[in-house]
């Protein structure tokens, strides 16, 4: 299965319930991840687009736009503590939907840098996932 196949069946489904703020903050958590090997390549970029395009939405456009100013700030990896506080909220699927997408990402480069495990762990701490279960 491909990495882009992996994140089509990882969406989370448009829900009236899913409010622009959280889309926004997983937004900034995919540009976290795609930041941080300390590399932006392009096919990070895809992936983590295309988790947004699946949703097929007036909301998508804007939180692609989000996204695509965010990755170029340099203070996103700042702030991915404060995200992932607010990420927990989402109910138990679409925390794991998330996970599966933000992993997608990091492997997608075809290397799973260090950095890139450790803030897969640490979503999945602060979203109550166990890590060794990853």
């Amino acid at each position: 299965m491909s990495t882009i196949e992996v994140v089509n069946s990882t969406v989370i489904e448009e829900d009236e319930n899913t409010s622009l703020e959280e889309l926004l903050l997983q937004s900034d958590l995919l540009a976290g991840m795609v930041r941080a090997d300390g590399k932006v390549l392009e096919v990070e970029n895809t992936v983590a687009t295309e988790y947004f395009e699946q949703k097929n939405s007036e909301k998508s456009e804007l939180v692609k736009s989000h996204y695509n100013y965010v990755i170029q700030d340099e203070n996103t990896d700042a702030r991915i503590s404060t995200v992932m506080s607010f990420m927990s909220k989402l109910d138990r699927e679409d925390k794991y939907k998330l996970l599966r997408c933000l992993s997608a990402v990091a492997v997608c480069d075809g290397h799973l840098d260090k950095k890139e495990l450790d803030l897969i762990k640490q979503f999945a701490k602060a979203m109550d996932i166990d890590p060794n279960g990853i």
